[in-house]
């Protein structure tokens, strides 16, 4: 079995999972069970699929990995073969031989969760990526990327072992600081980070922002447990609260609540998260203080630092040259303008964006350097300066696409076949012969995002 007949085989027991067909209706945890395990499993082989070839133990467990995965295809297939012809005559209960490989990959399981341990305190066998399985049923998983988390190895690994620390009452761990510091990343980082993945039963993350909905809420975390449904939108806010209490419960879970402004937001919510004293989190991000202390009974805050001179030429170079390095010509000016940002990773990753979109010449970058504010850091409104600077070097046709964004609440999720679809009404596209206004209208959008 290959990896990606490895993917085909979790679609198929989602499906299956998800099915009202009552004749697997007692085998239904059971298969659950198995699909969430298989699917820490997927990720150890999705993490090791560059260097898997390196490392002789790697290997092994990937071909024991594809092995159980085919076995337990085998079995899951006579299971419902069994349920079709248990009225026909008697067949032997395939359940039984599921948890002989579920001992098989509890296992393999064990072995992974020691490189991943190790790879933790850079004792490891894989350079271990961030990886996000967009068909989980365990959370609406944010994405991280990798290049914009230096820095932060030493602060996750704490956070980390908050968050599977011994203590097993509910806990609030909060990650505090200015706008622009890193604190959705760190909490990403954190979040998505395999032991993580595997420690909790659930995790989910929701956006809270200034201006805020109780509702949108408690729909976000509902949705990291289960599909919503129209009934669950007519439900009333009480009602959502008794359902996602109830979701919760008995569960070891972790809930990311990002951008908290206002203490109300979490007065609203405390009472519907169940404390079973079984090591279940919460993690607040905030630029408030006083509202992280309010909500973290044992006052520790997590702030993540400036970055160093060295950390912040490193993310600047990975963003502007991906792959590449930087040419000698550009070095010096390069690491001036990493130093005025001040350790501001949102700075650094804006400016970098203006530099890979233009010509990288000497004329231009100093043309930069001298347009980067050094004191961002003292007056922490200023972030905002460097998203101008940003701004008004945007091409004249981007600049009326990217304000439009201000016509959708904060953290809104927007689908692109709408957005492009009101950029064409509005008339922001411009003709070309050769493309769609819709193609042309993804370009723009591709543009922004690569800035």
């Amino acid at each position: 079995m290959t990896d990606s007949a490895v993917d085909f085989f979790l679609d198929n027991l989602m499906q299956l999972i998800n099915c009202d067909n009552e004749l697997i209706h007692f085998e239904r945890d059971q298969i659950k069970a198995l699909y969430e395990e298989l699917e820490f499993l997927r990720i150890f082989l999705r993490d090791s699929e560059e260097n898997r070839y390196e490392q002789e133990k790697v290997k092994n467990l990937v071909a024991q990995i594809r092995d159980v995965a085919c076995e337990a295809e085998v079995i899951i297939d006579s299971l419902i073969l069994n349920a079709v012809m248990q009225n026909i005559g008697h067949v032997i209960d395939p359940s039984l031989e599921l948890c002989g490989v579920m001992e098989e990959i509890n296992s393999i399981k064990t072995e992974v969760l020691g490189i991943y341990e190790r790879k933790r305190y850079d004792i490891s066998v894989l350079q271990v990526r961030n990886s996000f399985n967009a068909g989980s049923s365990r959370a609406n998983t944010p994405i991280v990327d990798e290049e914009s988390v230096i820095g932060f190895n030493d602060e996750a690994v704490k956070i980390i072992d908050r968050l599977t620390g011994e203590k097993k009452q509910l806990d609030v761990i909060s990650i505090i600081g200015m706008a622009g510091l890193g604190k959705t990343t760190l909490a990403r980082k954190v979040y998505n980070d395999p032991f993580i993945v595997y420690h909790f039963h659930i995790r989910g993350w929701t956006y809270v922002s200034q201006v805020y909905r109780k509702r949108d809420i408690l729909l976000g975390i509902i949705s990291s447990v289960i599909q919503l449904t129209d009934e669950i939108y007519k439900m009333s806010n009480e009602k959502l609260c008794e359902m996602m209490k109830k979701r919760l419960m008995g569960k070891r879970y972790l809930i990311v609540l990002d951008d908290i402004w206002d203490i109300g937001a979490w007065n609203d919510l405390r009472r519907s998260f169940p404390n079973d004293n079984n090591g279940s989190r919460i993690v607040f991000t905030s630029r408030h203080k006083d509202v992280a202390l309010l909500a973290t009974p044992n006052k520790l805050l997590h702030r993540p630092h400036f970055l160093t001179q060295d950390e912040s030429w490193n993310l600047l170079q990975k963003k502007v040259f991906r792959e590449g390095s930087c040419p000698s010509e550009l070095m010096d000016i390069g690491k001036k303008i990493a130093k005025n940002c001040g350790g501001l990773p949102l700075a650094i990753v804006v400016v970098a964006g203006l530099l890979a979109k233009k010509e990288k010449t000497q004329d231009w970058w100093d043309q930069v350097a001298q347009s980067v504010c050094s004191y961002i850091v003292s007056d922490p409104e200023q972030y905002t300066d460097t998203l101008a600077l940003s701004y008004n070097h945007l091409p004249h046709h981007l600049k009326a696409c990217f304000l439009y964004f201000g016509a959708f609440p904060e953290d809104y999720k927007i689908s692109v076949r709408k957005l492009i679809s009101l950029w064409i009404a509005q008339g922001f596209i411009r003709q070309n012969e050769e493309k769609s206004l819709e193609e042309v209208a993804e370009d723009y959008l591709m543009d922004l995002i690569d800035r």
